[in-house]
């Protein structure tokens, strides 16, 4: 629709509306400018950072919006009576999956995300078989759920197809005696996985046809590792070009048996080479570990803290003041825009936002942090 201004005296009038009503918005009202961005506001709309946080005990989600500074405000109405075993965020930022015991009932459950970042239930699936949400595919086309008991009757995968809505239609499977979750290759044509069953570590290769279906190569690493020691992540960087593992003895607490190993991924066949890997010492035993978005760095959540590494050519080297944070963590994310680190903690109850610098590796903790929540388990992080 257009607009004429047909007289001089028309657009004075408008003119004067205009300056009017810049003046009373410069007052402030005690709102911030949407552009705002001083420290402890919001992000600008398109850069909103939300977090979610299972809770497993109480089976809940919190959910927080990440300020410019690191700090977490919680949504209202947080914590929501979705999953809090396990959960995954669809890479649109518009759907969460969480997985937890609704009663004496497992239920696999489709949360729609609001724009203000609080969560509604709106499909879910009963299956008292699966074991928990592990992984999407790149292109957030696929979701895949680890189940117990793998056998020709129970795949130890199943891989359900995500529709346009957000609701699940069942797949595909394979049996195979899940350990740890999928971590995918940039343009999800292969995945990764820590394997340690009956103490037989390997780190599982599987192509992934276009439907999400999983193959399982059965290739197997030749790290020569002590009887026990067991492979708990995997970490693929954004190039695809590398893959770290923290591993730690399955059978005690000794920490001289806490390392690292790193391949080098094949650019065609995505086979680990060598596949030996190379073999570092860590300072804790981690359970959890990615890549920051440049691959210089390799960041673990570990039984001591975060533990940060710088990667160089054949070396592998913990940065100044790592581990951080002082207790023993069980999950770590960036955050989409790469300037935070999260971590959760479920012996202490807390959660951890960490700034982290890009350059040196090293991290600080962000205003207010730690969080208090009971029972975390698991994370995600989306961007709005």
């Amino acid at each position: 629709m257009q607009y004429a201004v047909r007289s001089s005296g028309t657009w004075g009038l408008v003119t004067g509306i205009v300056l009017v009503l810049i003046a009373f918005s410069s007052l402030g009202c005690g709102a911030h400018s949407p552009n705002d961005n001083s420290p402890g506001t919001q992000n600008d709309p398109g850069t909103q950072q939300v977090l979610f946080v299972g809770n497993q005990e109480p089976n809940t989600v919190s959910a927080y919006k990440i300020g410019n500074d690191g700090s977490l405000a919680a949504v209202s109405d947080s914590p929501f009576p979705v999953g809090g075993n396990t959960l995954i965020a669809n890479p649109n930022g518009k759907v969460l999956f969480s997985f937890g015991l609704n009663t004496d009932t497992l239920e696999l459950n489709t949360d729609r995300i609001a724009r203000d970042g609080s969560l509604q239930m709106s499909s879910r699936i009963a299956d008292n078989t699966l074991a928990g949400v592990r992984a999407i595919n790149p292109s957030g086309t696929a979701l895949y759920v680890s189940s117990i008991n793998a056998a020709e009757d129970n795949w130890g995968w199943k891989v359900y197809s995500i529709q346009p809505d957000g609701t699940l239609q069942l797949n595909s499977g394979i049996i195979d005696q899940t350990s740890g979750r999928l971590t995918f290759t940039q343009d999800g044509t292969a995945a990764f996985a820590a394997y340690c069953y009956f103490l037989i570590p390997n780190i599982e290769h599987f192509s992934v046809a276009p439907d999400g279906s999983l193959t399982n190569t059965r290739n197997q690493i030749t790290t020569p590792i002590p009887f026990g020691e067991c492979p708990n992540a995997v970490a693929v960087s954004k190039a695809g070009d590398m893959l770290a593992a923290p591993w730690s003895d399955a059978t005690s607490s000794d920490p001289t048996q806490d390392f690292i190993t790193l391949f080098s991924i094949n650019p065609e066949t995505h086979d680990l080479e060598p596949s030996a890997g190379s073999m570092f010492p860590a300072s804790g035993a981690g359970q959890d570990a990615i890549f920051d978005a440049s691959g210089k760095f390799l960041i673990t959540a570990q039984n001591n803290g975060v533990g940060v590494y710088k990667l160089g050519l054949d070396s592998l080297t913990e940065v100044s003041g790592s581990p951080f944070g002082g207790a023993a963590m069980n999950r770590v994310m960036l955050t989409p825009l790469g300037k935070f680190l999260v971590a959760i903690s479920g012996a202490s109850g807390k959660i951890f936002v960490f700034a982290f610098n890009s350059s040196t590796g090293a991290i600080t903790l962000a205003p207010g942090s730690p969080v208090s929540t009971s029972s975390p388990y698991d994370l995600a992080i989306i961007q709005q």
